[in-house]
């Protein structure tokens, strides 16, 4: 394995992880030998079949699943070795022009992008002075804080009609019914629908 690292800029960086077939086919090998102790093939009597068709049938998944967990492991490790203050998450690069073909033997290249947060450096000393707030909060504030909270710890309860208090919430399934307030064939039905009735508006 071979990992670079370009930061020209200091702000945008460009990996580069180049992987081997030895640093996965360990991998590799004492999965599919898991895979041919629990599978079941007609034929064969369990952990009996041939490696040769487990590979052919599961060989495939099990490479890419290896060679990406070892890439996202190397990736990680590197940038927390490094101590590269990323912004975000590595997201794969548009300069990586040939995509890499798993289901070929290695080697294999990923390029990533990664945004680095831009260093700078500030002192500060006992002439420097900093805006301080004090916050009051009024009645009307905490009464909405308090509602709000409300709100979000509330719990539902089953109900057989809607008494039409404004911040209510309504869960429960929508159907369309026919002139007779009956669930209409082939009408609409929207199953476990959540919604707030103060903010539907009804045609008459």
């Amino acid at each position: 394995m071979n990992i670079s690292f370009e930061n020209p800029d200091k702000v945008n960086g460009l990996l580069t992880i180049t992987v081997e077939e030895s640093d996965f086919q360990d991998s590799v090998e004492k999965t599919l030998k898991d895979y041919r102790k629990k599978a079941n093939i007609p034929g064969f009597r369990p952990g009996q079949a041939p490696m040769g068709l487990i590979k052919r049938q599961f060989g495939a998944s099990v490479r890419y699943d290896a060679v990406n967990k070892f890439v996202g492991e190397q990736l990680y490790k590197y940038i927390k070795d490094n101590n590269i203050q990323m912004l975000g998450e590595p997201l794969p690069s548009d300069k990586q022009e040939t995509p890499a073909d798993i289901e070929k033997p290695a080697p294999y290249t990923f390029v990533f992008d990664i945004a680095v947060a831009p260093e700078f450096n500030i002192t500060l000393d006992g002439r420097n002075k900093i805006d301080y707030y004090t916050i009051k909060a009024d009645e009307k504030l905490i009464n909405e804080q308090v509602d709000m909270y409300a709100g979000r710890a509330g719990s539902y309860e089953k109900v057989e009609e809607y008494d039409g208090e404004k911040n209510d919430m309504l869960k429960g399934d929508l159907r369309e019914l026919d002139a007779e307030g009956n669930t209409k064939e082939g009408g609409i039905t929207v199953e476990a629908t959540v919604l707030m009735p103060s903010y539907i508006k009804v045609d008459e």
